[in-house]
C-alpha cells in the first residue's frame, strides 16, 4: 500500500489531486478521475511515483470543509492492480483555512 508523507497537494477541480513530498518537484501520488455523484472525484486512474497510470477500482477523493468555509481536509484512496497484484493507495492532507 502506498501511503506517502506529503506536504502539498494540487487540485484540478473534479479531475485530479496530486500529492507532493517535501523537496520533490514531481508528485508521489496522482489520483485522476471524474466528478462523482456521492464523492467529489471518483477515481479512474492512479499514478504512483513516476510509473504509468493504472486503472483503479473503488477509488474516491473527498473534500471536507469547515463551518467557516474553505477546505479543511482532503482524503483520497483507490485500489489498483489485478489478480494477486492488488494494491492500494491512500493520501490525506489537512489544509488550514482562512
Amino acid at each position: 500500500m502506498a501511503v506517502p508523507n506529503c506536504d502539498r497537494a494540487e487540485v484540478l477541480h473534479g479531475k485530479q489531486v496530486a500529492f507532493f513530498r517535501k523537496g520533490r518537484e514531481k508528485p508521489v501520488l496522482v489520483f485522476q478521475g471524474h466528478p462523482g455523484n456521492e464523492t467529489d472525484i471518483t477515481m479512474d486512474r492512479i499514478v504512483v511515483d513516476e510509473a504509468t497510470a493504472q486503472p483503479t477500482t473503488n477509488g474516491r477523493c473527498r473534500f471536507y470543509g469547515s463551518a467557516e468555509g474553505g477546505v479543511a481536509m482532503i482524503v483520497c484512496f483507490a485500489a489498483y492492480g489485478d489478480g494477486d497484484n492488488k494494491r492500494g493507495a491512500v493520501a490525506m492532507m489537512h489544509v488550514t483555512t482562512g
